[in-house]
């Protein structure tokens, strides 16, 4: 969970690596706070994930239900890849807790 610019700046470069075409998105952050979830490591592109849920579970946790999409059988690009993804939510105290359900699982996203 990323509640300040200066944090996001740093990650938002770091993860980009060198870089720097693209633009950091406008957060509003008094308002807004930037959830960032990782698959990690993939052989090969065509992975993604997908967000199936965001609840609020007390007045500081919020948990995010997510899967992971894997690639379709065919040609995949062979380069390393680190699948992400950023959620901007309204901005709380929060304890951040994952929910990963499984591989290309059908889920509702409301």
């Amino acid at each position: 969970v990323i509640y300040e610019a200066s944090n996001f700046e740093q990650y938002w470069y770091q993860i980009l690596g060198n870089d720097r075409k693209s633009k950091m998105p406008s957060i509003d952050w008094n308002n807004e706070m930037v959830i960032a979830l990782h698959l990690g490591n993939r052989v090969s592109g065509g992975y993604s994930m997908k967000v199936s849920e965001i609840e609020l579970l007390g007045p500081s946790q919020i948990n995010v239900t997510f899967a992971e999409i894997t690639p379709d059988r065919g040609f995949q690009s062979s380069a390393m890849t680190q699948p992400y993804m950023l959620i901007r939510v309204p901005r709380f105290a929060a304890v951040l807790s994952t929910r990963r359900v499984g591989a290309n699982t059908s889920i509702r996203v409301r």
